[in-house]
């Protein structure tokens, strides 16, 4: 008697393996559902790192509902000197809504993506984000608030913030502060 063809309770393993595969719900963590802004919005072919990229930007834009996080956009400005809350403010965007407005590229053979701390690339006032899939992938699976705060840290990019000054670790830090609880 093979195991596929064992008898429990008057139905075979298999048959109980079916039904149970195509009947449970897929965890609330796996992504956003297909044809959601995040989903048309990752353009990486390989699934885990898009997959792993979805599940931190539900993380992310969870953070950005939260007040304290969203005085992350008071803390800094963009090169002109604008406020970034300013910024927001004239895309009439909620923070989680623009960072689901960022469209996501498999930025692995970006050369900013050679550098060892780099996860991914945001270019001040572009909504293209670079990922360093790779890389990210091993954060978001090890560490998911790292990849959750890296996706906050290049929105802020995105909506206009350049770097150093401030450096990328003190606007790492700044994100830590403010966001994780």
């Amino acid at each position: 008697m093979s195991l596929f063809s064992f008898p429990f309770r008057g139905r075979s393993l298999a048959a109980l393996l079916l039904v149970a595969t195509f009947s449970t719900e897929a965890p609330a963590d796996e992504g956003p559902a297909p044809g959601s802004p995040a989903v048309e919005h990752v353009r990486i072919a390989d699934p885990t790192t898009a997959w792993a990229l979805r599940r931190a930007l539900q993380g992310a834009a969870r953070y950005l509902e939260r007040p304290e996080c969203q005085r992350i956009l008071w803390d800094f400005a963009s090169s002109e000197g604008r406020p970034l809350h300013e910024i927001l403010d004239a895309q009439a965007k909620t923070g989680p809504a623009f960072l689901q407005s960022l469209i996501f590229y498999d930025g692995s053979h970006h050369p900013r993506c050679r550098l060892k701390q780099t996860y991914a690339v945001a270019f001040p006032g572009s909504r293209v984000v670079f990922v360093c899939t790779a890389r990210f992938q091993e954060i978001a699976m090890r560490k998911a608030r790292l990849a959750q705060v890296v996706l906050i840290h290049e929105a802020l990019h995105a909506l206009g913030l350049g770097e150093n000054p401030p450096s990328s670790a003190e606007i790492t830090h700044r994100v830590e502060n403010r966001c994780l609880p």
